[in-house]
């Protein structure tokens, strides 16, 4: 059993994929950092792990700025 659970990893992965969509990229690109996310997660050391535990939250706000930053400002 991995010490970082699967479902975890895999979350990590969707949400690079989430932000590099919402950076306006396509959803054929957002899969190769996703799953590249998702293999370091499960095959990385204790660096990795820790990468993967903040990374979850950085993508949030970075994909939260980029939505706010569509809107027109009157």
């Amino acid at each position: 059993m991995p010490s970082v659970p699967t479902a975890a990893v895999v979350a990590a992965g969707v949400n690079v994929g989430r932000w590099w969509i919402a950076r306006n990229g396509t959803v054929g690109t957002a899969v190769g950092p996703g799953v590249l996310t998702t293999a370091l997660g499960l095959t990385g050391g204790s660096v990795a792990r820790a990468a993967l535990a903040v990374l979850p939250a950085s993508t949030d706000l970075l994909t939260a700025d980029t939505a706010l930053a569509r809107f027109d400002h009157f």
